[in-house]
């Protein structure tokens, strides 16, 4: 893995709900918080986002996204996530009006991606896993967004959407901004994370 990709998920932007959850009156102090821990990623990076860059407001999102490519030489990727329109959840309709306009922004897009980090076979997703002896609790889980949930057969899963605030699960990690600190993860710190999720004991 990149020593330049840095790693963040549920950005929300311009979403009054998830703005108030995280202690902001509105969406704007929340969006500058939100994009003021972007910039302090490296200029030239692989900035990933695990999902969740709005929640109905994708052009706006968009938008600030491109701001900031351009401001920091960044190139994005991203994993959609269950309120990202490009998801294939939302139907082909959709995934064919947004890809266009998700393409401006992010070079790389993928429903999840499997990379070592460190020692460990990980896979990046935005859905934790469902299902199995690890699984992460999800009390808003669906059929719908569960056909899309992280699979077995990784050391680890790194995702985000709980928005819990806790980073670490027995081989989970969760980078949800409410886990981070509201900030992006560096290579190093995810590589500790993910060590610490392979050899949870708790």
């Amino acid at each position: 893995m990149s020593d330049l990709l840095w790693t963040v998920s549920d950005l929300h932007l311009g979403h009054q709900r998830v703005a108030e959850t995280r202690g902001f009156s509105d969406t704007g102090d929340h969006d500058r918080v939100v994009l003021d821990g972007l910039r302090a990623v490296p200029d030239g990076s692989v900035l990933l986002c695990l999902g969740d860059i709005s929640v109905r407001k994708d052009a706006y999102a968009l938008g600030r996204l491109a701001e900031l490519k351009a401001e920091k030489n960044l190139t994005m990727w991203l994993i959609p996530g269950n309120h990202d329109r490009i998801h294939p959840m939302f139907g082909p309709e959709s995934v064919a009006e947004w890809t266009p306009l998700y393409r401006e922004i992010f070079d790389v897009i993928a429903l999840d991606l499997q990379v070592r980090i460190g020692r460990w076979q990980v896979l990046m997703t935005h859905l934790p896993r469902a299902s199995g002896k690890d699984a992460v609790p999800d009390p808003h889980q669906t059929p719908q967004p569960a056909r899309w949930a992280g699979r077995e057969g990784f050391d680890c899963t790194v995702h985000g959407h709980s928005h819990s605030p806790v980073p670490v699960r027995r081989k989970h990690v969760n980078l949800s901004l409410e886990a981070t600190g509201m900030a992006p993860v560096s290579p190093e710190r995810l590589e500790e994370l993910v060590t610490q999720a392979v050899r949870f004991r708790g």
